[in-house]
């Protein structure tokens, strides 16, 4: 079993790539104006989950790390509370 430590390091990792993978497939859409808004909104929400993450870790307490968690796996899912 993976301590606290590992787990964090572990998830962070995992947004990275995921947003990283989210980036180079917007790379591929055509240069397209319909295009863009897509690519644009995929990558601020592929890119909002790690930042999310990194900010939980700094919260002052349990409820506030799980609204902040809760966020970020509704950006996950497409639903982002706003």
């Amino acid at each position: 079993m993976q301590d606290n430590k590992e787990f964090k390091r572990r998830l962070i990792n995992r947004a990275f790539k995921f947003a990283r993978s989210v980036i180079t497939l917007v790379d591929m859409f055509p240069n397209k104006r319909s295009a863009w808004v897509i690519a644009d909104q995929l990558i601020r929400a592929a890119t909002s989950i790690g930042a999310n993450i990194i900010e939980a870790q700094a919260a002052s307490s349990r409820d506030e790390l799980a609204k902040i968690l809760g966020s970020s796996i509704a950006t996950l899912k497409g639903k982002n509370k706003l």
